[in-house]
């Protein structure tokens, strides 16, 4: 009679081991996905507040590619493909070189007209913000942000036509 009590125990006792550890490897899956999901989130809220920033600096120059390098003395510009970059390091801090960066901003600026303004009031630019770890062929990107902005006449100017 001894003998059956503690077998019955034992079997008790390895279900309940089983049982915790399955538990256990539940909630390790919990915690590695909340963890990337927390990392995600934070890339995510610095890229919309790098944006916005880099926005802000395109609306005050109103799309003047020099004015903009003047105030983001760490960007590169491709005048050829009208594109301005930005290089951050993994705390976001701005940096000159690409080679240690871990994300970049995309400044691409176009002129766009349209039929009842004159062709230098209407800027139109995307900004887009990318992980430079992942695929850069793969255009995805972790914010992107379309800008237009109308150039207004600005007062005592003649329109010479």
């Amino acid at each position: 009679m001894k003998h059956s009590n503690s077998g019955l125990f034992l079997m008790e006792l390895i279900i309940s081991i089983l049982f915790f550890s399955l538990a256990s490897a539940v909630c390790i899956q919990l915690f590695a996905k909340s963890h990337l999901l927390s990392k995600q989130t934070r890339e995510e809220n610095q890229a919309v507040i790098q944006a916005q920033n880099l926005a802000e600096v395109w609306l005050a120059a109103e799309g003047d590619p020099d004015q903009i390098r003047a105030i983001l003395p760490d960007s590169c510009f491709d005048p050829a493909a009208c594109e301005l970059v930005l290089y951050f390091d993994s705390e976001w801090n701005c940096i000159p070189d690409s080679d240690t960066s871990v994300y970049m901003a995309v400044l691409s600026m176009t002129d766009t007209a349209v039929s009842e303004v004159p062709a230098d009031a209407l800027m139109q630019a995307e900004i887009k913000i990318m992980d430079r770890e992942s695929d850069p062929d793969s255009g995805e990107s972790i914010y992107s942000l379309n800008l237009v902005h109308h150039i207004a006449q600005k007062r005592g100017a003649t329109n010479e036509s």
